[in-house]
């Protein structure tokens, strides 16, 4: 067996549990500048890179529990001269001298290959993931998100793995992590926060000192940041730097959205969304219109002027709305009109609403100390399953105007 481990063009080393090199045959002057015998007896792991003891500590336990060949790594290994050379490592458990070995062969590697092997795979992994994220349309990008933080995690080689942006819920993949606060953040492109819980963490800001940032773990058993280099971080950042900017464009997109939706002075859904919405009640069952017109609100603005009045305004939407159930709709049609979309309401329910409209606005208004009263009429119509969102809506405005017209001038008291 011995005769036949000489023969290799790879060194061979024997190590047992605690990593001292128990056996080494072949090229192991090429590799570590050192005779076989001048190895035996020394700890292996430290003749190892510090960031690759973890990962090559991870992949002998591995070869310990299969039976098949160990996918090789590229490790760091120092010569006896003090340089540092890149090897391709494999281990497993082999037969010598009658009882089962842990072995490890290394084969030398020139380091540019290595570096230009590993660059050219990160980068093709990275750009693909960063053309994903930069297609994805706004309802397929927190999906693609999660994809590209899991792919992250994999080539990375990560027990979970975190991604935070502004404007957008942080993506986690992986086992759940006691992640660090916001406070605990690092303030270096580059930070460890060393033991978290059950794991060790680190940080990769997006760019260095930016907003967003990758979080990184690793249990005990995991290699950690074995062969990390500039590369590594460097499409960290390109990658963060996309899926921030994905995460951006789709935080623009949902206020636009929003922005086109609703009336930027109360909140409530502009008139366009009203008769959408309306009518898509109405395409399933009946629904009842109640159309508001402020009472005695111009001469509010004539007196205190429009910025008084729009607080007047928000207050008084305020007011309407806590009074309709959660199945209605209430939207501002106009500078003082309210309509509100009632689906499955009783003549006895509309009845009921009305009175609760109007009563929402019998106490004054307080705005800067100022005490103002105004009040609202209400016109109800109720349309059945079919009809049209914009007839339904002007024959309440119809109703709520001759509302409005009685209590102006009632009927003489001999009618």
């Amino acid at each position: 067996m011995t005769a036949v481990l000489e023969l290799l063009p790879d060194a061979v080393v024997c190590i047992d549990n605690d990593g001292v090199i128990t056996g080494a045959w072949g090229a192991c002057m090429q590799v570590f500048g050192n005779t076989p015998a001048e190895l035996v007896g020394m700890n292996g792991y430290a003749r190892l890179h510090p960031d690759d003891v973890a990962y090559a500590a991870g992949a002998l336990f591995e070869a310990l529990g299969r039976d098949d060949a160990h996918v090789p790594v590229c490790l760091r290994v120092s010569t006896s001269d003090g340089r540092w050379v890149v090897v391709e490592a494999a281990s497993g458990v082999g037969s010598l001298f009658g009882s089962e070995a842990l072995l490890m062969s290394l084969r030398p590697l020139t380091y540019r290959d290595h570096m230009d092997d590993r660059r050219s795979e990160l980068q093709q992994r990275c750009l693909s993931i960063a053309s994903e994220l930069a297609a994805a349309h706004a309802h397929q990008l927190e999906a693609a998100l999660v994809c590209a933080v899991a792919s992250i995690g994999e080539f990375m080689n990560t027990t979970a793995v975190r991604f935070c942006a502004p404007g957008t819920a942080a993506v986690s993949v992986g086992d759940d992590v006691h992640w660090p606060r916001e406070s605990d953040l690092g303030v270096s492109g580059f930070a460890d926060h060393g033991r978290v819980g059950d794991h060790s963490v680190y940080e990769v800001e997006v760019p260095a000192n930016g907003p967003a940032r990758w979080w990184l773990a690793w249990n005990e058993q995991d290699p950690g940041r074995a062969g990390w280099d500039g590369a590594h971080l460097e499409h960290l950042r390109l990658v963060g730097a996309i899926a921030a900017s994905a995460s951006a464009r789709r935080s623009l997109e949902a206020d636009l959205v929003r922005r086109s939706r609703l009336d930027p002075l109360t909140g409530l859904v502009n008139s366009h969304t009203l008769e959408a919405s309306l009518q898509d009640m109405l395409d399933v069952g009946a629904v009842t219109v109640l159309f508001c017109d402020l009472d005695d609100f111009k001469p509010v603005n004539d007196r205190f002027g429009h910025a008084f009045g729009d607080t007047v305004l928000a207050v008084a939407a305020e007011r309407l709305g806590g009074t309709l159930r959660a199945s209605d709709l209430l939207g501002r049609v106009g500078g003082d009109e309210f309509v509100a979309a009632c689906p499955s309401m009783t003549s006895a329910d509309a009845v009921a609403a009305v009175q609760r409209l109007e009563d929402s606005l019998v106490l004054p208004i307080v705005v800067d100390g100022q005490e103002v009263t105004i009040g609202v009429s209400v016109g109800a119509a109720t349309g059945e399953k079919g009809s049209t969102a914009a007839t339904l809506i002007a024959a309440a405005d119809n109703i709520m105007y001759s509302i409005k017209e009685f209590r102006r001038n009632p009927a003489p008291d001999w009618l």
